[in-house]
């Protein structure tokens, strides 16, 4: 079994009709890189509304790092290590 993509989406703001955000995670067949595209449910004015990137599968570093900016990004705050970790096993499922 290989799994390909994951999506997620997040925390409802106060007031608001869409979760913070949706994150789509996905590694192509074959490919040596993870996906990760960001819709923001309801962009402020500053904010962009979608956002695609990709990391490097193998990169701890860029692992850890994307786990980071998915758990800003759906739960609406910058979350403590611990937080951010929940992301970064969703994103070692991907990067096996």
């Amino acid at each position: 079994m290989k799994i390909t993509s994951i999506n997620l989406a997040g925390t409802f703001a106060p007031g608001k009709h869409l979760p913070r955000a949706f994150v789509r995670i996905a590694r192509p067949v074959d490919s040596d890189q993870i996906e990760i595209e960001t819709l923001i449910g309801e962009p402020g004015p500053d904010e962009q509304a979608e956002r695609t990137e990709r990391i490097d599968a193998g990169s701890h570093a860029d692992l850890a790092s994307a786990a980071r900016t998915i758990q800003m990004a759906l739960d609406g705050v910058r979350g403590t290590k611990t937080d951010s970790l929940e992301y970064l096993r969703l994103l070692q499922l991907l990067a096996d």
